[in-house]
């Protein structure tokens, strides 16, 4: 459940606090492009630059191993 504040924020920003929350895929080139998104002043500002609830990379470390990565709002 939101606040408020979080409430009148995401209205103000033009995102819908109601319950039916839309969720879409957002796509970066790495990792740090994505932390760079987040870390942006614009970042949840406007509808072009939406908060992001999770992050993940995954990055071939060689043939036969993948590492995935993953970062979750609040701790980018």
């Amino acid at each position: 459940m939101i606040s408020p504040a979080q409430k009148k924020l995401l209205e103000d920003a033009g995102f819908s606090a109601g319950i039916d929350v839309n969720f879409t895929v957002k796509q970066f080139e790495n990792h740090e492009e994505m932390i760079g998104y987040v870390k942006s002043p614009d970042y949840m500002q406007t509808k072009d630059n939406p908060g992001l609830c999770f992050g993940f990379s995954i990055i071939e470390s060689s043939d036969d191993e993948i590492d995935l990565k993953m970062a979750f709002s609040g701790t980018f």
